[in-house]
């Protein structure tokens, strides 16, 4: 019993923060009580500095841990706590858990600090080993804090489902790894996809992909950036598959341009790689694209913020924060570049050289940036997708792949997505505000009736540019909780949408999403809205 006891005194029990470690274990004798509160604490702040990427703060808590661990070891001696076998084994796995800790800082800090720079200036041995480095460092703590629980179930102490939780997490941190690393040592090179989604006219997977780059990766580095007008591979797509009904408005042939019209951007994104694929630009290449990473005005807007200016001689013009926006639309829209037939020539120009600017960001920059971007993260304005199984898994364990929630069979509770797409409203969502409100009351019966309150203000009217004064239509999508009704509307209208081409004459074919998504709707008379059903949840559709 006495020797149970004392072996359950050194249980260390590893957990998993954020996708990072931290550790918190059971003390063990009074005496030592305060050092064993003072690593808890130091453990607290580490996670919270991960959190916040604080990384260097972060390491300094691991050090700070470390030296907690090698003091209660010591002490622990001094107690004869270490003459059992089992003790000293359990003590030996705890000292080599805190070192790892430490180790896991640097490698950290030291990825944050040249991580991009390798990648942007094709030093990808050095992020590739950094990264194996890391993983290694992973590898052994599953090791060692597996060792410890079973040692743990050999004397008759389980440390239950904190142990299961932080093993799960484990496994999936090195499965990430496993298939990141393999993926960036290919030696032919990847393709990555980078969407330029313009939220002044909003789509449900994000905005308007006017433009994209195709990034080329070799050895873990940047072989190339090729920046390109979406117009550019849906010009030489062969496919002829009918449009989502909206977009029948304003298109009679579905493409790129326009396939991230699914709320989930998962299915958003396989369908822009899709099209992509098929298209002659890469399809007589056989270029495969891995994966997309989708950011928005705002993202590039905050990347300025800290990068500061760019200028750009070929324009004689110095883009920053406040006139990025502006300066780009009125290129694409009116300038020489469009009457050359290049009107994303600017982005083209402008891309590499933020990337350049990124890469030379000093550690205080480094820090302001990555705060702002993780908000930009917690906002859906940079979502990444992989077709890669373990990384995509990862991502959405994250919470960085937009994925569209998932509602458990027998949820109680509420949902709500209000999903607008801008259909031949050009750039007008830069100027619109919308308010949503919610009110609801819950009868005896237990019936839930809400009422929810669209409020859409245009805002462009007195804008020198056409493309901010025009007409904002929104077709509207609605997603509630399964089994939701429609009990009253006001203050929409529905757009009778005639197919501009005879589609079966002419061989096109249904894509299968588009099917899956319009195959349940029913116009419900009177509302000026359809009713239908996707992904377990009850939707409504209207203008």
């Amino acid at each position: 019993m006495r020797k149970k006891t004392l072996f359950i005194l050194t249980i260390v029990i590893a957990v998993i923060f954020i996708g990072f470690f931290i550790f918190s274990f059971i003390s063990f004798k009074k005496s030592v009580r305060t050092a064993a509160l003072s690593v808890t604490e130091n453990l607290k702040s580490a996670a919270g500095q991960l959190n916040n990427f604080e990384l260097e703060k972060a390491q300094d808590s691991f050090q700070l841990v470390n030296d907690g661990i090698q003091s209660i070891h010591s002490r622990s001696k001094t107690f004869g706590l270490t003459a059992f076998e089992e003790a000293r084994s359990a003590f030996a796995n705890l000292s080599l858990l805190g070192q790892k800790a430490v180790e896991l800082g640097q490698n950290l800090v030291e990825l944050s600090g040249g991580g991009f720079s390798w990648f942007i200036n094709q030093q990808g041995e050095k992020l590739i080993g950094k990264l194996e480095s890391l993983k290694d460092n992973l590898n052994q703590l599953a090791l060692i804090s597996g060792e410890l629980q079973s040692q743990a179930a050999e004397s008759g102490y389980y440390i239950g489902n904190d142990y299961l939780n932080v093993s799960a997490d484990l496994s999936n941190n090195q499965r990430f790894l496993d298939a990141l690393v393999t993926w960036l040592k290919l030696p032919s090179g990847g393709h990555f996809l980078l969407f330029f989604q313009n939220s002044s006219e909003i789509r449900p997977g994000g905005g308007f992909i006017g433009s994209y780059a195709d990034l080329t990766l070799r050895n873990g580095g940047l072989a190339n950036i090729d920046v390109r007008d979406i117009y550019d591979p849906d010009g030489q797509l062969d496919w002829k598959i009918i449009p989502p009904k909206p977009l029948q408005l304003i298109t009679s042939n579905w493409g790129a341009r326009d396939a991230n019209w699914f709320f989930d951007f998962p299915l958003s994104a396989q369908k822009v790689i899709q099209f992509l694929e098929a298209s002659k630009i890469y399809r007589e290449k056989g270029v495969k694209f891995d994966g997309a990473l989708a950011v928005n005005i705002e993202v590039v807007r905050d990347i300025l913020a800290v990068t500061g200016p760019v200028y750009l001689a070929e324009y004689q013009l110095n883009v920053d924060r406040d006139n990025f926006l502006a300066e780009v639309q009125k290129e694409v829209e009116t300038g020489a570049d469009k009457k050359a037939g290049q009107p994303k020539k600017i982005l083209k120009v402008l891309t590499p050289l933020i990337l350049e600017k990124l890469a030379g960001l000093d550690d205080r920059q480094k820090q302001t940036l990555v705060s702002s971007l993780a908000k930009r993260f917690d906002r859906k304005d940079i979502m990444v997708y992989f077709k890669d199984l373990a990384m995509e898994s990862y991502l959405k364990d994250l919470g960085v792949a937009g994925e569209m929630m998932n509602l458990p069979d027998g949820f109680v509770g509420d949902y709500l997505a209000v999903v607008n797409a801008n259909i031949s409203g050009h750039k007008t969502d830069a100027f619109v505000v919308q308010k949503i409100k919610t009110e609801s009351r819950i009868d005896d019966d237990g019936q839930v009736t809400t009422n929810l309150t669209i409020e859409r203000r245009h805002n462009g009217q007195d804008q020198p540019e056409w493309w901010y004064r025009a007409s904002n239509q929104s077709y509207l999508q609605v997603f509630l909780p399964l089994g939701s009704k429609i009990s009253a509307v006001q203050g929409n209208e529905w757009k009778v949408v005639n197919s501009p081409l005879d589609y079966k004459k002419f061989g096109y074919r249904v894509d299968d999403e588009v099917a899956a998504l319009e195959s349940s709707f029913k116009f419900v008379n009177g509302f000026n809205a359809a009713e239908f059903s996707l992904w377990q949840k009850s939707a409504f559709a209207t203008w």
